[in-house]
Order: C-alpha cells, then structure tokens, then sequence
C-alpha cells in the first residue's frame, strides 16, 4: 500500500511539474539566445531545476492530499506570475525586432511603425496573460489552500452540567 502511495505522488508530481514549467516557458523563453546556444543550455537547466523542485516539494508530501494541495499551490504561483513571464518575454520580442529593423536598412518611418507595433503586441500578450494568470491562478491557489490546510476537523463538544438544577423546560426540537 505505501509503494502504491509513492507511485501516485510521483505521477502528481510529473503532472503538477510539467505544468509548473509549462506555465513559466514564456519567462525561460526571455532568456534564450539566437547565437551560439550557451545561453539555451543554462535555460534548459533552469528549467530542469524547477521542475526538480516542484517534484521534490510534491513527493515528500505526507499524505496524498497535500501532494495535490502543494501541485496546486505552485502552479496557482506560476498562473499568477505569468503576467510578468509574458512581459519579459515581451520586451525581448520587441528588442529582437527593432534591432532586426535596423539592421535590415528600413527607413526611419518603418522603424518607428515597427517599434510601435511591437510594443504594441507585447502589450496586449501581457494584458491577455494577466486576465488568464488572475483568473486560474486564483482558481489554481484556492484549489490548493482548500487542500492543504483545509479538511475535516474533529470538533468535540463537552456540555457542562449546572451546578444549580433549573426548573425550566427548553421546548422540543421540531423538524
């Protein structure tokens, strides 16, 4: 039974992993480079290394349930810094493309519309990044909160007896 246990937890984690990272490419993405590779290298580590973290906090997880509650969790994060994800990868599509308009010999016009509209682009990717990172991310953390904190809770009443005995009847419980 606890082997079986650990296999569901390393799925969880697989799955709430791969999405952790998935969530967060356009942010990796930022950082990759054109020329030689080095860079895409590091940015493939990077990425192997949060995806080793997210499986390493959802593994070790007590119970199942909070397997699932620290998947959410992180992924409820990464959801909601998607925004700035999108953002930085925004702004390196926009660099990428004013320095490809100038060094294609475009005239002042064009590189200014060119400018323009990439700013543009990146502005609306972002916006459209936030409205989907608020809304699952907010989904995504309550999701977990509810499962790793919350749960049944074992509330014991003790009624205490009077110390002066009362005359008084209480009326009948109807339903």
């Amino acid at each position: 039974m606890a082997i079986m246990r650990w296999v569901v937890k390393i799925i969880v984690a697989a799955a709430f992993g791969g999405l952790f990272v998935a969530v967060l490419t356009p942010g990796f993405a930022a950082f990759l480079d054109t020329g030689d590779g080095a860079q895409n290298l590091e940015t493939g580590r990077a990425m192997l290394v949060a995806f080793g973290l997210a499986a390493v906090l959802i593994v070790f997880a007590p119970t199942i349930r909070r397997a699932f509650g620290r998947g959410f969790v992180l992924c409820g994060m990464a959801f909601v810094f998607l925004p700035l994800a999108a953002l930085m990868l925004g702004g390196r599509v926009s660099m990428d493309v004013i320095e490809a308009a100038s060094v294609t010999g475009l005239s002042d016009e064009e590189q200014t519309a060119a400018a323009v509209g990439s700013g543009l682009a990146a502005g609306v990717t972002t916006l459209a990044a936030g409205a989907v990172g608020f809304v699952m991310g907010t989904i995504f953390l309550v999701a977990g909160l509810v499962l790793g904190f919350g749960g049944r809770r074992e509330v014991i009443v003790i009624e205490r007896e009077r110390a002066v005995p009362s005359d008084r009847q209480e009326p009948p419980l109807r339903r």
